[in-house]
């Protein structure tokens, strides 16, 4: 792996599920109802496509595929796919492997174009540019996301070409001022960046990770290519609702498991990636050369990403975690993420004070608290998880909250702490000016 010698100091924002909750995605207890209760999913498509007959039966015998899987989810008792996934990945991969398609068909249920007004990714997406050049993205930002839609991918794709369309004259328009210039397709190293490799996953050539730069990094993949002509961007966001499904009547697509990758499906017990043989696309896969190559080039890249986003974590200087809900689950990933941060420090430097900032809803429930690391607390859990996998690391409260009225002044971060925000929206216009 190659790292650029000079990384500027980082802003890393963990996004959780919280995160994309205003786009309008079903998390929680409504995502496993959608995932494990036929009745509950139907009369969701139902409400979704009113009186479109033949898309509601279509996506419904689609969402049949997978019977025997679901109801091991539902009886189980299990509270998320991941805690499926784990239990069941080692001796039931196919249900694994069902899960992550029947996973990928609910998040293409809602389309958050419909309502982009309420999504906070727009907003955030503003800060993500830089000030003085309306067109670049902020070098000192990276976001590692555990979320499997695709609609922040595709929000910054398009904010992206359409800005750098409006920040050059290309020479036609110079010849002939009645030409109007358009958004441009993407290229390299963008239509990668900014869908963490997800939209070229199988090319020639493995994604060339810039840390000096912007970074995205989609830690558990992704529903879909981005540019896959049958199910990527345009076809989950910008059709009308009649074709939105058009995708499930490929039999390619049928087939085909999208690059999800759950941690424990990469990382050995003792915190090590696994042989590549082992991987689960691989694995899956034995019998099938052109399909078995995809998966040694999926295992290639989920392994390229999580070292590039440890080396990102490594150098921030602030660290933000939006929407997750911090459970036992995100361990592995954290663990790998987090361990050994003190070599990517200066050299002799005993402890790195790094700025942290839990944004989540669940903070409202502990505002009044005597402890402001309250153990139940979003902040107090985030608190446990840096002592327990980051003790190089110093916690201390953002700079955003430097008034001059704390204690002995500004410079006097003797406690630990971490800064509450209670929404994304409050994190936005807070912590990322």
């Amino acid at each position: 792996m190659k790292i650029a010698s000079h990384i500027a100091p980082k802003h890393v924002i963990f996004l959780g599920a919280g995160a994309s909750c205003t786009s309008g995605y079903p998390i929680g207890q409504e995502l496993r109802l959608l995932m494990s209760s036929r009745n509950h999913f139907a009369a969701k498509v139902q409400e979704l496509y009113a009186g479109d007959v033949k898309m509601v039966e279509q996506v419904c015998e689609y969402f049949d595929r997978f019977t025997e899987s679901i109801d091991l989810f539902r009886h189980g008792g299990f509270a998320t796919v991941d805690e499926f996934s784990k239990l069941a990945s080692g001796s039931y991969p196919e249900h694994v492997q069902n899960m992550k398609m029947l996973m990928r068909l609910v998040l293409a249920l809602h389309n958050p174009e419909d309502s982009f007004h309420d999504s906070d990714y727009y907003p955030f997406i503003q800060r993500l540019f830089r000030g003085d050049s309306l067109n670049l993205f902020r070098n000192e930002i990276a976001i590692i996301t555990y979320n499997y839609d695709c609609y922040l991918d595709y929000v910054m794709h398009e904010a992206y070409r359409h800005r750098q369309c409006l920040s050059t004259i290309p020479k036609s328009i110079k010849d002939n001022p009645q030409v109007l210039k358009g958004p441009q397709e993407l290229v390299e190293p963008w239509t990668s960046k900014l869908s963490s490799g997800f939209s070229t996953l199988g090319m020639e050539g493995q994604m060339a990770w810039r840390l000096d730069q912007f970074n995205y990094f989609k830690l558990h993949g992704s529903i879909t290519n981005g540019n896959d002509p049958i199910a990527g961007y345009q076809a989950l966001f910008a059709p009308p609702k009649g074709e939105r499904f058009n995708f499930l009547k490929d039999p390619y697509f049928r087939q085909t498991v999208p690059p999800v990758a759950f941690p424990w499906e990469l990382f050995s017990s003792s915190g090590v990636f696994i042989p590549e043989d082992e991987f689960i696309f691989v694995k899956e896969n034995e019998k099938h050369p052109q399909k078995l190559e995809q998966g040694r080039l999926i295992f290639r890249h989920f392994k390229s990403m999580w070292e590039n986003a440890k080396a990102v974590v490594g150098q921030a200087q602030k660290i933000s975690f939006v929407g997750l809900s911090m459970h036992d689950y995100l361990e592995d990933g954290l663990k790998f993420l987090f361990d050994d941060t003190g070599v990517a420090y200066a050299k002799g430097q005993e402890e790195k004070e790094v700025q942290v900032v839990v944004a989540n809803t669940a903070n409202k429930d502990f505002e009044n608290s005597s402890n402001r690391l309250h153990p139940a607390s979003p902040c107090g859990r985030a608190a446990n998880l840096l002592r327990k996998y980051a003790p190089n690391i110093k916690f201390i409260r953002s700079a955003s909250e430097d008034d001059g009225m704390f204690r002995g002044g500004p410079e006097d971060k003797t406690d630990p702490n971490i800064t509450p925000r209670y929404t994304f929206r409050d994190f936005i216009e807070r912590e990322m000016k």
